[in-house]
């Protein structure tokens, strides 16, 4: 098995440094995904969110370790999909006029739309939220 957790795990944009406490130690974390809107700019853009939800195990002082751990874990969640509940922005008021009638030119920034979805990944570090700070468009 490769060392490398991005040619294993295809959850690589998740935030990946390594904390001072945690050097050499190795986490399964899972996060919850949504895609929010990020601005009208260009037709409109969307990027990815990721709440950390909860480490489901570790620190693993070998990323190998880790990496099998994930690996026979994610061969057994196959089977118990889990659907997460359907996010419309901000709430009701979100991409709506004054008058209530839907239109994206009332969508708020940052709101989440549609499913999210639980990314499971290694990491060199305890989960945490991404992104920081809310992208910009520049």
């Amino acid at each position: 098995m490769a060392s490398s957790s991005s040619s294993q795990n295809p959850y690589a944009n998740v935030p990946q440094g390594e904390d001072e406490g945690t050097k050499g130690k190795y986490f399964v974390n899972q996060y919850e995904v949504s895609r929010c809107y990020g601005g009208p700019e260009e037709g409109g853009w969307w990027f990815d969110r990721g709440e950390f939800i909860h480490c489901l195990a570790g620190p693993f002082t070998r990323e190998e370790d880790a990496l099998k751990w994930w690996t026979r874990w994610k061969q057994e969640q196959e089977q118990a999909k889990r659907s997460t509940p359907y996010k419309m922005g901000h709430g009701p008021h979100d991409g709506v006029d004054p008058d209530g009638y839907g239109d994206d030119n009332y969508l708020l920034l940052g709101g989440a739309w549609g499913h999210s979805s639980l990314r499971t990944c290694v990491q060199p570090h305890e989960g945490k939220n991404y992104p920081e700070t809310r992208p910009f468009y520049c």
